[in-house]
């Protein structure tokens, strides 16, 4: 109790193919089934963009994106927006202020339950759009389907080739390339 700018989720949006402006034109959270945590044991959810993305809050590095609806445990967000650069990774954390009579034994988790709790608008220079994100384990297919992808070693490179059979609002691919087994 009483203690503030408690991390509670961490989330991560990557610009990959160009510069733009993030739009988070709503991200609502909602209190997961096992948390017995009260409105009266919340003082305040903030959320704030993860400067140095090391998926903690720090009071001189971090942004202030938004404050929560106070007197909730169901807090939600709208309006912010944010640049990002070709190539970089924003970090967003969500913290909570704990108030100083809050209940020793309630809990507290939080979850983005549905994808349409999560709505972002992007704008580059020849892309725009809003894009609800999935946010639920299972299968979150991509708007795109191949009907062949092959890769061959041609003179010490790698030679990849593809054919969709369909795509719906695909800006394009990214391909990455890692030394070992895992891509980083």
């Amino acid at each position: 109790p009483g203690t503030t700018h408690n991390t509670l989720i961490s989330i991560t949006l990557a610009a990959e193919m160009v510069d733009a402006t993030i739009t988070i034109n709503s991200l609502d959270f909602t209190k997961t089934s096992s948390s017995s945590a009260t409105s009266s044991d919340i003082s305040q959810f903030q959320l704030w963009h993860d400067v140095n993305n090391n998926g903690l809050w720090d009071s001189g590095t971090d942004v202030q994106l938004g404050l929560g609806t106070v007197g909730t445990v169901n807090p939600n967000f709208s309006g912010i927006s944010f640049a990002t650069t070709n190539g970089t990774v924003e970090q967003l954390l969500l913290t909570v202020d704990i108030s100083t009579g809050a209940e020793t034994s309630h809990t507290l988790g939080m979850e983005v339950s549905q994808s349409s709790d999560f709505h972002l608008a992007l704008s580059a220079d020849d892309i725009s759009g809003t894009f609800p994100l999935p946010s639920s384990p299972g299968d979150h297919s991509l708007p795109v389907s191949f009907s062949s992808f092959t890769i061959m070693a041609d003179n010490g490179s790698n030679l990849l080739n593809w054919v969709t059979e369909s795509e719906q609002n695909n800006a394009g691919f990214a391909v990455y390339r890692a030394e070992g087994e895992e891509l980083d």
